[in-house]
């Protein structure tokens, strides 16, 4: 019979938690309504549910005149936070501590001239966030080929810092090729704690397994890439939002499933996708 291994490590991170629990609290002392600038975390469920709180996403938080201002677990730009208090309104900061964290390791090397070199995805609201810390002297590589658009910086103090959901290997792999350019440059190991913990478990669960669901909101940065080591391991894999998505079809001819969930998946929904596969696998015939 088909059987089901779920990661240990899977749901929610302390720092979604953590901005999730600032939200609510301020919601529950009628601070409300309360806009987020953006996302507050990339779990389109989660936002849904929010909503019922009186806690919208804002797209366009530069007309709201009333209520509470939330900044994202991702954080923002320094322009960015000055623009919101200029509105007078009340704040909650939800930024994660570990991304405030590098955000002032940027801060602080920009301010002594150090060159900022980014290793992150373009668009991706934290990165967004650390660019407006480098005061005008910041670098993003996300693709192979920004390596080679990178301007001559001999000579140049030079600081590496990566996006903190970005994988072990990647991270190594660019820090390489800067040295071997820039051998004054100096690194920062940025990178989350928990999301390298889930990203080395799913790495251990393809050993085991000939199948993996992972779960979380398709625009969640650290949910791609536990998808991504696990196809690149060699496993057949599905990156899905919800329970909705999986078909009998997508389990037949597999005998171990691994399952795991992004940081931003409540344990809710890892438990619903997990009643959905013991629907769908087959059932020992009574006899």
């Amino acid at each position: 019979m088909p059987r089901i291994i779920i990661a240990k490590t899977a749901g929610f991170c302390w720092g979604v938690s953590r901005a999730i629990d600032l939200v609510m609290k301020a919601a529950e002392a009628g601070n409300t309504p309360i806009y987020t600038d953006g996302a507050l975390i990339h779990n389109p469920q989660v936002l849904s549910l929010l909503e019922s709180s009186d806690i919208h996403v804002s797209s366009n938080i530069e007309s709201i005149d009333h209520g509470t201002i939330a900044i994202r677990a991702h954080g923002i730009t320094p322009q960015r936070r000055q623009l919101l208090k200029s509105k007078g309104l009340k704040i909650v900061d939800a930024t994660c501590p570990h991304v405030g964290g590098i955000q002032a390791i940027v801060k602080q090397h920009a301010t002594k001239g150090y060159t900022i070199i980014i290793i992150g995805e373009t668009g991706h609201p934290e990165v967004i966030g650390l660019m407006g810390f480098t005061q005008g002297r910041g670098f993003l590589i996300d693709k192979d080929e920004d390596l080679d658009n990178l301007p001559p910086l001999d000579g140049e103090k030079i600081c590496i810092v990566a996006q903190s959901t970005q994988s072990r290997s990647r991270l190594y792999e660019v820090t390489e090729r800067i040295r071997s350019l820039y051998p004054q440059a100096i690194v920062f190991d940025t990178l989350c704690d928990v999301t390298s913990d889930r990203q080395n478990e799913v790495l251990e669960m393809t050993k085991q397994v000939d199948l993996m669901i992972v779960v979380g909101g398709k625009n969640s940065g650290n949910t791609q890439r536990m998808a991504e080591l696990s196809r690149k391991a060699g496993v057949t894999t599905y990156h899905i939002e919800t329970e909705e998505e999986l078909t009998a079809e997508m389990l037949q001819g597999h005998e171990v499933i691994g399952l795991t969930a992004g940081a931003s998946t409540p344990d809710w929904m890892i438990k619903r996708v997990q009643a959905r596969l013991q629907e769908l696998l087959p059932q020992p015939v009574s006899v």
